[in-house]
Parts: structure tokens; sequence; C-alpha cells
């Protein structure tokens, strides 16, 4: 019985010697203080917190823990959770946190033209598009993107298809791949003031200069926004 605690002790000198330096840097909004966030590490399970430190001006971070898996969280200056993230130590590469504006997938929130109204979505394209809405809830983007690729195959002119996958493209900075479907979107849908500031965040994240048009069109959804609260 007495060797129980010395085995403890070892185990967490050998813990120790065996630390790993986990780095990462947070990607935060032009003109935003990432030096004033918090990062926490926590174990996976319990999620315990076991490390927490402040990241430099320029958001870069480094934690010194043991090899594992472990949940890494932002918070802003008043402890709110900002993100959360799963991460294994040692990792591979810098752990990136994405602070900045994130792109909304389309709700029934905004007008819907009376083309839409009318159009016809193929029952099996409306299946796929459950099927992806289904997976994102479960954290499985990649099967999420296969099933919303299969929807507009099956219906290149399905609306929500094409907002969504933009969305998941551009959430994985393939923004490139995200811009063509936006635009295809805003065009069967003018008036959707949410496919339009996602418009206007792609092409901003591009360096393109959004449009008058697409300027409005976000203010509409500003306004929107403003009185819902």
């Amino acid at each position: 019985m007495q060797t129980k605690p010395f085995l403890y002790l070892s185990l967490l000198a050998a813990g120790a010697a065996h630390s790993e330096t986990l780095t990462g840097r947070l990607l935060s909004p032009d003109g935003a203080a990432p030096h004033r966030l918090r990062v926490n590490l926590l174990t996976a399970g319990e999620k315990q917190q076991i490390e927490q430190t402040k990241p430099s001006r320029s958001g870069d971070f480094a934690i010194s823990c043991p090899p594992g898996s472990y949940v890494l969280e932002v918070l802003n200056p008043k402890g709110r959770l900002m993100r959360r993230l799963p991460v294994r130590v040692p990792a591979p590469s810098p752990v990136e946190i994405d602070l900045r504006p994130r792109f909304e997938p389309a709700t029934g929130a905004n007008l819907v033209s009376l083309k839409r109204l009318r159009h016809q979505v193929p029952a099996q394209a409306e299946e796929r598009f459950a099927a992806a809405h289904d997976a994102a809830l479960a954290g499985n983007t990649e099967a999420a993107i296969a099933h919303l690729e299969a929807a507009i195959a099956l219906d290149p002119d399905y609306f929500e298809a094409l907002h969504n996958l933009a969305v998941h493209y551009a959430n994985l900075n393939r923004l490139n791949e995200a811009k063509p479907l936006l635009e295809r979107a805003t065009t069967l849908e003018p008036q959707n003031a949410l496919a339009e500031l996602n418009l206007i965040l792609v092409s901003v994240r591009l360096g393109q200069t959004p449009s008058p048009n697409q300027l409005a069109a976000a203010r509409r959804l500003l306004t929107r926004l403003g009185e819902k609260k």
C-alpha cells in the first residue's frame, strides 16, 4: 500500500520530463486587441483547466503540457467564451484559432421571392440537404459538404444548398470556392440580405471592395438584427 504514492509521484515526474510546448495564434479582426484575451487549456474529458495564458499583441501564445488530448478555450476580457477547439499535443503545426466573424448559414428570416416559392426542389435534393444539416450538427463538416454538393448536382438552383455550402467553404477558408456559390445564391435571391452579407465578408477576406448594393444589403440586415434585440 505504501508504494502507491511513490508510483504516482514517479508518473508525475515522468510526465513533467516529457512535456511539450503547444504553440498557436489567434486570428483576430483588424483593430482587435488579442493580448486582452485569455487562452485556457482544459482536459478533454472532464474539461478541467490545467493551464492559462495571455497571447501577445500579435495573438501568439505558447503553453507547456504533457502529450495528450486537450481543449483550448478563448475567453474575452469579461470571461465569456469566444471559441472552443479540440487539440492534440504534440501538434504537427501551430494551432490557429479564427476569431474573425463567422459566416452564417441560410435561415428563414429573410424575404423570399415569388420565384423561389414556385421553385420545386426535388425530393432527393431535399433529403441530401437534411442529411447535410444533421452532419453539420454532429460536427462532421466533410459529410455535410458532400451532401450539399450532391443536392446542388440534383438542383443547381437550390438556394439554401448553395448558400450553406458556401458557408462551409468560407469557414474552411476556401474563399475562392465560396464566392461563386454566394454570387449564384444572391442572383437567385437578390433580396436575401444574409447571403449578401456573407458575400461581402468573403469579398473583403479576398481583398476585394464590396459594391454599393452589397453595402446597402448589409445595412438592411444589420438594421433588422438590431430591431430584434
